[in-house]
């Protein structure tokens, strides 16, 4: 029986790499087709490196969503450049559907953190994964899906709490 589990982890770990990849190729295929490069996509965004203070506030936020697990990864070595964002989306975010496009699009990118609205009206990103990648999600996060008005966006650099799946807080 323990050969068939990890039979069973070998097959889970492949899947996911394979949705990885996949996605990977699609952002290439788009790229390509419309001739664009990542410095003519990337509009500017507010970044700013965390304070010490800022990031034990960051470490209780994380606690809760490093309590769930989608894949084992632990058979997948992450890449060096793995880097992490906690980004403030401001503007008409909430009530239009953009924590669920948020997790679609991080899960078809493979990265992994949560979203969640706040009560002051913005919605909270954590995100996690290769900088590139990442990079790709704030470009999203610019625009959010077709009924929300994004006005603003700020993301702060954090350090990546190895979080394995992309959620939805409520």
């Amino acid at each position: 029986m323990p050969d068939d589990l990890g039979h069973r982890d070998v097959l889970l770990a492949v899947l996911d790499l394979g949705r990885e990849c996949a996605a990977l190729q699609r952002q290439r295929e788009v790229e390509g087709h419309f001739g664009l490069g990542r410095a003519e996509r990337r509009a500017p965004v507010a970044e700013r490196r965390i304070t010490d203070e800022e990031q034990g506030q960051d470490a209780e936020l994380q606690h809760s969503a490093e309590a769930t697990r989608e894949t084992p990864r632990a058979l997948i070595s992450l890449p060096m450049d793995v880097c992490a964002r906690r980004v403030f989306v401001s503007g008409e975010v909430q009530g239009v559907g953009f924590r669920h496009y948020t997790k679609v699009r991080a899960r078809e990118l493979g990265l992994a953190g949560w979203v969640q609205n706040l009560p002051d009206g913005r919605v909270e990103v954590w995100v996690e994964g290769p900088e590139t990648i990442v990079e790709e999600l704030l470009d999203w996060l610019r625009s959010g899906p077709s009924g929300a008005h994004v006005r603003g966006l700020e993301a702060r650099e954090v350090r990546p709490a190895a979080l394995e799946r992309f959620e939805v807080r409520r």
